[in-house]
């Protein structure tokens, strides 16, 4: 919780002192005796705070992704499928859903990893990764040149109305949300949380 104490022409407390020489991130003091200066200063507080809170938001969010699965690219077959993928846009996290452009879920990314082998928690637009998908057989529920898209929960769509996406990204949320839509009319249109 972010905690911010406002001193005008006043020293802090022993205990404000004590929590600030412990180097505790979660409570700040600003303090002056020009109040406009503390007034400014709060106000830079008050922003970064905000925009720290909308990222630390937008990690927990999954966003639209859309995956090929690379020709002559299968690494394991099964548990789990290790297969290359390139992003052909949005991108996919680590522990996200996959799920066939038909809707039919194929499991879930365990592991992400770049061409030079370094773990990766996400990847974006344009990136040739290997992926490890738990839950498909490779030549059984996928195979070579199958495409996916990242499944979104629903009650991630509104919040995802209200961030800045590309226009491909926005096409592939739209396919996603018609998919989902077949089955249910309302799907991501309920106020959800």
């Amino acid at each position: 919780m972010n905690q911010i104490i406002l001193g005008f022409s006043v020293e802090p407390n022993s205990e404000v002192k004590e929590s600030l020489n412990q180097g505790d991130d979660s409570v700040t003091w600003i303090g002056g005796d020009i109040i406009y200066h503390i007034i400014d200063q709060f106000e830079e507080w008050k922003e970064k705070t905000k925009e720290d809170m909308d990222a630390a938001a937008r990690e927990n969010l999954v966003y639209p992704g859309k995956l090929l699965y690379l020709e002559n690219h299968t690494f394991r077959n099964k548990g789990p499928a290790i297969v290359g993928m390139r992003v052909l846009g949005g991108r996919v996290h680590l522990g996200q859903r996959l799920m066939k452009l038909d809707g039919t879920p194929v499991g879930q990314v365990k592991s992400l990893r770049s061409r030079a082998s370094e773990d990766l928690k996400e990847a974006k637009q344009g990136e040739e990764i290997a992926v490890a998908v738990m839950g498909p057989t490779v030549g059984r529920h996928i195979e070579e040149l199958d495409e996916f898209y990242v499944d979104i929960p629903e009650s991630h769509v509104p919040r995802l109305a209200k961030v800045e996406l590309t226009e491909l990204e926005k096409e592939i949320l739209e396919d996603i949300v018609r998919l989902h839509r077949k089955d249910d009319h309302f799907w991501g249109r309920r106020h959800v949380g």
